[in-house]
């Protein structure tokens, strides 16, 4: 037979499992659930602020992402023009145009 405590104590059980699993680990989980439940959260009307909002972060992202190739490919680079300037200068080639950099 199902009674009021009874019913109190599943709620509250429920409510610490829910509380325990949320959906909301992340931003994009929050994101995720709006999208998935339009009838909860209606799409909002101003348009352009979402468009500057989509703009602000892909700009930081394509920033990090700009940086970071950057860092990654400069001391590739001169490595690379290290080597090359060894190798000519091995094969003499700064002797034949009688100059040394």
């Amino acid at each position: 037979m199902v009674t009021f405590e009874s019913l109190t104590h599943y709620a509250k059980e429920y409510d610490e499992l829910l509380q325990r699993y949320s959906i909301n680990h992340e931003p994009v989980d929050y994101e995720t659930y709006k999208i998935e439940h339009p009838d909860e959260y209606p799409a909002p009307v101003d348009k352009e602020a979402m468009e500057r909002d989509v703009k602000k972060e892909n700009g930081f992202y394509v920033n990090v992402l700009g940086s970071m190739t950057v860092a990654l490919l400069f001391p590739i680079v001169a490595i690379m023009a290290n080597y090359v300037y060894n190798l000519l200068e091995r094969s003499g080639i700064f002797t034949l145009l009688g100059s040394k950099f």
